[in-house]
């Protein structure tokens, strides 16, 4: 699918939606951008719809009213959460990378009915804010042992890792972090 807009409160986001199955939604971090995810999202996308997105003010989704810098982590939650009420009525994943952790994270702390599964890659996060922090400190050290001892030595490393995944899923519940 190519790309569309949504309007929400003070911008025009631009997002694609591309394959079939259980969604999951990309959340990128430092620059804001969905092009880091191009080559995983082809890869995915025979097993999950996937969307791509560009956060509020960066790339093609452009602001179109004052923003409150305050809350920018509010105002990215909440565009995350109207992109994916607009995109599908069912539960999906959720991957953040780096800067886009506290967004995520708030994301699960106000929505947590509306995800399955999140996946936050090397987040950046305050842990005084956010509850049960040791045991996912704890998890996310667990999973860098997996994928530093197992990984680096697959033959198929990108098979390898989405196994990882896999178990980390079954390992954790609701939320993973690596």
């Amino acid at each position: 699918m190519s790309e569309q807009y949504l309007q929400v409160n003070g911008a025009n986001i631009c997002y694609e939606v591309k394959g079939s199955g259980p969604h999951i939604v990309f959340v990128a971090g430092g620059n804001g951008g969905h092009r880091l995810f191009k080559r995983i999202r082809d890869l995915l996308v025979k097993h999950f719809t996937v969307v791509l997105y560009d956060r509020r003010g960066y790339f093609r989704s452009k602001l179109t009213g004052p923003q409150d810098y305050k809350k920018n982590f509010d105002a990215n939650a909440e565009d995350l959460y109207q992109l994916m009420k607009h995109v599908t009525d069912e539960k999906f994943v959720i991957f953040g990378i780096s800067g886009a952790g506290p967004i995520i994270f708030k994301y699960l702390v106000t929505y947590p009915e509306t995800i399955s599964k999140m996946i936050a890659h090397e987040p950046v996060y305050y842990s005084e804010k956010f509850p049960g922090t040791k045991d996912m400190q704890d998890f996310h050290n667990y999973l860098y042992r997996l994928l530093h001892y197992e990984g680096r030595n697959a033959k198929k490393r990108q098979d390898k890792q989405l196994e990882l995944l896999d178990r980390a899923r079954d390992l954790r519940g609701s939320v993973c972090a690596y």
